[in-house]
């Protein structure tokens, strides 16, 4: 599965590649025209890699690692067509071009043990180029000779993540049983709200009410206290409990809006939208860094680097899990000067009930576009032409296969022209 050069329980995999083989080549394809057309064997609609590499006499120690990517517009019709392919293909070939060629094209990526971003299944050569630098801190846009440096870090080093789902219900010994709220639209007074799983309906602002509440099984009167104010687990990390910021983890792109939110009271947060709680040096900074988080992760910019480090084995899909949601590439917080944190918190509470178009529809969202300049021009402060580059990005990353999965509202489809 396509999940061996990103999910976390191929970790070890990526480690025994990075251990005891060398000129590892990463094969994927862009193409969702058909059902199965990510997939290399019939018969199954999940996106599939090919790994080859070569064997070392001795393994070497090291945490790092990488491969050579290549991204193969459509799967081969036959095996002389896959025979024509591999020629293509090969080290020095037309596809190690700039832009690659009809085929295809290859580029240098991430394949090591910790999860990160990775350029599989893109079909554009200069988008992995795009968020590849901004992921280090350096923003090149579409069609422009211009960078732009930009203090970025991972996400979860601006903050502790909350309990996995399983914790909070769903097993014997967790604390809660989690119940449904029989009316969303209006707040209700409870004890333990949660926000637990996906309705797009009620979350296309970035202002989202709880949707459940979480019952205390008897006798875990105490451990929901826990979970409710955080802990430290078995490995000595330090657990958030209940916030108000949520991050939206399983994301189908092509159908929700939203890749993060905040709920207007600290609730737990579920399998959907588990919970993260900004740590900055002042307490009384929290909210404004809540704000401005949630704020850059349902930008453009947000959305393509959340795209980024995700696993894409799904069209339209881009999942991470509770503890992977950590290597989102968010703005450092902490090198934002204060009035530029506080006016990224002010541009939420400008647009934290104005409603977007799933984000595969960021090209013709006029909320998106009007959000992006907003955070371009008063907390980035990038000259005009750089808006219009975000512009372009746009347009260029809801046109990725894995973003649309070829949806009638893709850039160019029935409902999208």
């Amino acid at each position: 599965p396509a999940t061996v050069v990103s999910g976390s329980s191929w970790a070890g995999t990526r480690g025994l590649l990075a251990q005891w083989y060398h000129s590892a080549e990463v094969v994927t394809l862009t193409s969702t025209d058909r059902g199965d057309a990510r997939a290399f064997s019939d018969d199954t609609g999940m996106a599939e890699a090919i790994v080859v590499a070569t064997k070392r006499t001795d393994p070497v120690v090291h945490e790092g690692g990488s491969a050579r990517y290549i991204c193969l517009r459509e799967r081969s019709e036959n095996t002389t067509a896959g025979v024509d392919t591999s020629r293509t293909v090969r080290v020095g070939g037309e596809i190690d071009g700039p832009g690659g060629s009809h085929t295809g094209f290859a580029v240098t990526g991430r394949l090591a043990p910790a999860v990160g971003g990775h350029p599989s299944g893109v079909a554009q050569p200069e988008l992995v180029g795009i968020v590849a630098r901004m992921e280090k801190g350096r923003l090149r846009l579409p069609d422009s000779p211009d960078l732009h440096p930009l203090p970025m870090t991972a996400l979860g080093k601006m903050g502790r993540r909350g309990p996995v789902d399983r914790e909070i219900s769903t097993r014997a010994g967790a604390a809660f049983n989690v119940r449904r709220l029989g009316d969303r639209d209006r707040p209700i007074a409870v004890d333990y709200p949660v926000l637990w799983s996906h309705d797009r309906n009620m979350e296309k602002a970035m202002m989202v009410l709880p949707c459940s509440v979480g019952l205390v099984r008897p006798g875990e009167e105490a451990r929901a206290r826990e979970l409710w104010y955080g802990y430290r687990n078995a490995k000595g990390e330090m657990i958030a409990g209940a916030t108000r910021l949520h991050i939206n983890r399983d994301f189908q792109v092509n159908s929700q809006p939203m890749g993060a939110c905040i709920t207007p009271v600290p609730a737990l947060g579920g399998t959907a939208w588990p919970s993260l709680q900004p740590d900055p040096p002042n307490a009384s900074d929290r909210e404004a860094w809540e704000k401005a988080l949630c704020l850059w992760l349902n930008t453009t910019l947000g959305l393509v680097g959340r795209w980024w480090v995700s696993s894409r084995q799904q069209k339209g899909r881009a999942r991470l899990t509770v503890t992977t949601i950590g290597n989102i590439p968010v703005l450092h917080m902490r090198k934002l000067t204060r009035p530029r944190v506080e006016a990224a918190a002010g541009l939420f509470d400008e647009f934290e009930d104005r409603e977007f178009l799933p984000a595969n529809e960021a090209y013709r969202d006029q909320a998106r576009a009007d959000l992006d300049r907003a955070l371009a021009k008063r907390v980035l402060h990038l000259p005009d032409e750089a808006v219009e580059g975000i512009a372009r990005l746009r347009h260029m990353w809801c046109s990725e296969p894995s973003v649309h999965g070829n949806k009638k509202t893709r850039p160019g489809g029935p409902a999208g022209s």
